[in-house]
């Protein structure tokens, strides 16, 4: 994040513009061991016949938010497909949704 904000401070200024960094969100370290990922892989396997694929990101998630207050929190980050995010034409895979709520239910009953 640090040298994302310095390469824009470089190109606000070569093109005569400011740039105003106001605020970061929280991220949070990967945990080599967690139950909750455990079991999330588990359930979404059974589900989906194939295995979640994990990725890093940069979003700022309220994860990173919790977490930081909750040493020692499981979390991971999941959603389901969304078209167009941020913007007036933001629209939500109704269908998607449904089975990221069947996913969510099972993996509570199980933990």
């Amino acid at each position: 994040m640090d040298e994302i904000a310095f390469r824009l401070d470089v190109l606000a200024r070569r093109a005569g513009a400011g740039i105003e960094h106001t605020r970061r969100h929280s991220g949070w370290a990967y945990a080599p061991k967690s139950r909750l990922r455990d079991v999330y892989s588990k359930v979404y396997k059974e589900l989906n016949g194939k295995e979640p694929i994990y990725e890093g990101m940069h979003a700022g998630l309220e994860c990173g938010v919790m977490s930081g207050h909750i040493p020692g929190m499981d979390a991971i980050a999941i959603g389901s497909r969304a078209l167009g995010s941020h913007t007036p034409q933001e629209m939500m895979d109704i269908p998607d949704l449904a089975r990221t709520l069947e996913l969510v239910k099972r993996v509570l009953e199980q933990l």
